[in-house]
């Protein structure tokens, strides 16, 4: 490197981004955008995944098996005495909507007080004072709800509600509230707690539980014990780890959540084209400069570090936008998502975003990522210009005119591939073939537009009307 190069990079980007600044302003913008659309759709990913998480602690909480359906409630003491069971309890789910607040639920688990206390991640009642037994069992339509709800909603202990129920109103009453913030409950406020004695009849469930719950002397037989409870347990009911159930629903979102991620991708990838074309522009216009720098010494390598070191500037700071942007869209879309989620594979309630360092940094790598992928031709373009030929422009004009059928070429290849890998994602899989396949559709189409500038510019000058539908 020579000694006036850090001089030569300052002098060349500060006055390149004051000549051109609407030009670098759109930069920043689109790498801003990708930036955040990725991060916002992580976050949101994310989120779900945590309130997800949350919610199956919240009903399966310590438990190491779990026998889910529609449970006689008979088998409890059954299950209770068999060998390898070191305690039961039984859990009656159900949802109440609440009409004096539109849109507004809750997801009400019926527990019981005793069984139930070495399965709880969760206590009922503020500091862990569990509410008077006589009024917790002795009085119909008791809840305990978390406090940020309660609070939402304008309650306090004592005061009653309307739930809507199967269509019928029945009244609660805030029997206690839950305020533990490092519990699972913090994450879904939309929670509340009663006797199970009084659910099954809030829920029409007399006789009937949504699951039970068992703790195992050795949770590394749970398999074994899994195996020996079957023939006590009627036909579609079986003992499973509670968090089988939790996995087999995350592969579901998966899918759905991989979706979101590669379109996200689709921001960076409009960012990498609006670098390209704004290097490739600036390569342009400075071609004589550029063979000037190459006359008095300047290396290869520093001609390219010019041109790269302006794209990181550029896209450092739309990365920094981007993550502000990013953690205000993912509030909107944490909604979206968990609306999608609740209407296509089980309900969902996202009511805070989860940020954590990693999604950032990764945000920030794929930002600069973009940056590099899209400066990195014309920089070494502009790093491989000859100084003589550089006071040439109508041969460099010439060259470009000449390739844009090789460009055509390579479209087409691309365009090829993308439709043997399609045929290839829906004959045998994997499903990221498919997102191969529309990447190479974009790469292909894209690829065309030199030949495409060229013939709308041949039209135009032989004075053929052009048409733009």
């Amino acid at each position: 490197m020579t000694p006036q190069f850090p001089r030569l990079f300052a002098w060349h980007v500060l006055r390149n981004l004051r000549r051109h600044r609407l030009l670098a302003l759109l930069n920043v913008l689109s790498v801003a955008l990708g930036i955040a659309v990725y991060l916002a759709i992580q976050i949101a990913n994310h989120s779900a995944n945590r309130s997800f998480a949350a919610g199956i602690d919240l009903v399966a909480g310590k438990a190491h098996l779990e026998v889910r359906g529609e449970v006689d409630e008979t088998l409890w003491p059954i299950l209770a005495k068999q060998a390898g069971v070191r305690a039961v309890t039984g859990l009656v789910e159900g949802l109440v909507t609440l009409p004096d607040f539109p849109g507004e639920y809750l997801r009400v688990l019926g527990v019981d007080l005793f069984t139930g206390e070495p399965f709880r991640t969760f206590e009922i009642g503020a500091a862990g004072k569990s509410p008077p037994l006589e009024s917790w069992m002795g009085e119909p339509g008791g809840v305990a709800v978390t406090a940020p709800f309660a609070r939402r909603c304008g309650w306090k202990v004592g005061d009653t509600f309307r739930a809507l129920v199967n269509s019928e109103t029945k009244t609660l009453r805030v029997a206690a509230l839950i305020e533990n913030g490092d519990s699972p409950a913090d994450a879904q406020p939309r929670f509340a707690v009663m006797d199970i004695g009084w659910a099954q009849e809030l829920f029409a469930k007399q006789g009937h539980l949504t699951s039970l719950q068992l703790l195992l002397d050795d949770p590394r037989r749970a398999a074994a014990i899994a195996e020996s409870l079957r023939p006590l347990l009627p036909p579609g009911l079986s003992a499973e780890p509670p968090r089988q159930r939790s996995a087999q629903i995350q592969n579901m979102l998966s899918a759905f959540q991989l979706n979101l991620t590669a379109l996200s991708m689709v921001s960076l990838l409009v960012g990498v084209f609006l670098i390209y074309n704004t290097i490739s522009a600036s390569v342009a216009r400075r071609r004589t400069e550029i063979g000037i720098l190459r006359a008095i010494g300047a290396t290869r390598w520093e001609v390219r570090a010019l041109f790269l070191g302006e794209a990181c500037i550029l896209g450092a700071f739309g990365i920094v936008l981007g993550a502000f942007g990013g953690v205000a869209l993912a509030r909107v879309l944490t909604g979206a998502v968990a609306q999608t989620i609740s209407s296509l594979y089980v309900l969902l309630s996202i009511d805070r975003s989860w940020l954590s360092p990693a999604q950032f940094l990764t945000a920030a790598i794929f930002g600069f990522g973009a940056v590099l992928a899209g400066a990195w031709l014309p920089a070494s373009a502009a790093a491989k210009i000859n100084p003589v030929a550089a006071l040439s422009h109508g041969a460099h004009a010439e060259r470009s005119i000449a390739r844009a059928p090789r460009w055509s070429g390579f479209g087409a290849l691309f365009l090829a591939i993308a439709a043997l890998v399609a045929w290839l994602a829906l004959r045998t899989g994997p499903p990221a073939l498919s997102f191969a396949a529309a990447f190479c559709v974009l790469a292909g189409l894209a690829l065309f537009a030199p030949a495409a500038s060229k013939a709308f510019g041949d039209a135009a000058s032989a004075g053929v009307p052009l048409v733009i539908l």
